[in-house]
């Protein structure tokens, strides 16, 4: 199928080294203190609860 249009149904998951990576970045531009799981779990497009699947915390 020619063209990048969104395909309907649920959305690709996504993995734990994406949410690693996501993490590291916001770490680096925001500082470890200063990033929460809120913040990752939305860069990342998904709910603190599905987050928490893949890491019981941040630490």
């Amino acid at each position: 199928m020619p063209g990048s249009a969104p395909r309907p149904g649920r959305p690709r998951s996504t993995s734990r080294r994406e949410l690693a990576l996501i993490a590291l970045r916001l770490f680096t531009e925001r500082g470890f203190e200063n990033t929460t799981i809120e913040q990752v779990a939305a860069e990342a497009g998904i709910s603190e609860r599905t987050f928490f699947r893949y890491f019981a915390s941040r630490t």
